[in-house]
Parts: C-alpha cells; sequence; structure tokens
C-alpha cells in the first residue's frame, strides 16, 4: 500500500458548514462564559470567599480564565462573522 502524502486542508477564506454551525451556536456560548463570570465575580466578593485566601486565589483564577475564554470567544465569533462576510453568505 502506498501511503497518501498528508495534504492539509486549506479552509482558509471558505465559510464551510462547520463554520456556520458553530457562528449559529457562538451566542449561546458567549452568554453561558459570561454568566461564568458573573457567578465567579460573586463569589470572589462574597466575605466568607473573601476571608479564605485559599479559595479566593481559587476564585480569581478562575475569573481570570473564564475572561480570557469570553475574550477567545468574542474573537473567534468576529472570525467566523469576516469569513460569512467573504464568502456572501
Amino acid at each position: 500500500k502506498k501511503a497518501k502524502p498528508d495534504k492539509p486542508r486549506s479552509s482558509a477564506g471558505r465559510f464551510s458548514y462547520k463554520d456556520k454551525f458553530e457562528l449559529e451556536q457562538m451566542e449561546e456560548k458567549i452568554m453561558a462564559a459570561e454568566a461564568e463570570i458573573e457567578r465567579l465575580e460573586s463569589m470572589v466578593a462574597d466575605p466568607d470567599v473573601m476571608a479564605n485566601p485559599g479559595r479566593l486565589q481559587e476564585c480569581c483564577t478562575d475569573l481570570q480564565k473564564s475572561q480570557e475564554i469570553v475574550e477567545q470567544l468574542y474573537s473567534r465569533w468576529d472570525e467566523l462573522e469576516t469569513l460569512k462576510a467573504a464568502a456572501g453568505k
């Protein structure tokens, strides 16, 4: 058997069905991630959490990770919208 050479499929500049599906789900993903940020912010503001340095550090770390996720989701959303506009769909 001959091995097929690896050819990376270039989807640059294309708006695929997968992209369309991802775009349709994006708003829901962002809303869920933002809800997680709100939950973590309220935990950080909780006096019981503030009184426990270890727990406070854990919540702050989780909050930072969640904020990074939201930034990535918005960036991806913008990328998908740009692909969609370029494809004329």
